[in-house]
């Protein structure tokens, strides 16, 4: 499960450094690195975000059988503006997070990714979420990002799993 649209930034990205590395031009190597590495940050947090939301809001209609006016009160009043006090991002596990399906599920979520071998995937996956956090909460146009974009990139890919069994968590009621 990966972003079709993370992939062409990843491809628009590499193509350019290619390309001014070809021609020589190092001040545009720089610009685009700084701004490629932010974006690519922004754009995996977000899918990551619209992923568990959407997974959320299925799990919802499934287990209350289509009752929307229940979907509708999940969508508005508990990810709205919530999602990201749904995690502790300074955290190394998404604990709180599985907390709020139930303390059997937390317990059940815990045993799986350790037995899946997914305890890095979660992890960076809170790491993507916290560096978001950093860009839009602090002054985005002058924070520094110490990850190259290709370190950035690998860390999405391996986040990428934990949403897969975020999903198959909440399809199993």
């Amino acid at each position: 499960m990966h972003s079709s649209s993370i992939q062409v930034l990843k491809e628009d990205y590499d193509a350019l450094m290619a390309f001014f590395i070809e021609t020589e031009q190092p001040s545009f190597q720089i610009s685009i690195n700084n701004a490629y590495r932010k974006n690519l940050v922004l754009s995996a947090a977000s899918f990551f975000e619209s992923e568990i939301k959407k997974t959320i809001l299925n799990h919802t209609r499934t287990v209350s059988r289509g009752d929307e006016k229940l979907v509708t009160f999940i969508d508005s009043k508990v990810l709205a503006r919530q999602y990201h006090s749904l995690f502790d991002w300074d955290a190394k596990n998404c604990n709180k997070f599985f907390k709020c399906f139930g303390e059997v599920v937390k317990d059940a979520a815990r045993s799986q990714l350790i037995r899946d071998d997914l305890i890095q995937s979660e992890i960076a996956f809170l790491e993507m979420g916290a560096e978001r956090n950093r860009l839009v909460h602090q002054n985005f146009s002058e924070i520094v990002i110490n990850s190259t974009f290709d370190e950035i990139y690998r860390k999405y890919v391996s986040a990428c799993p934990f949403i897969e069994f975020v999903k198959k968590l909440l399809a199993e009621e």
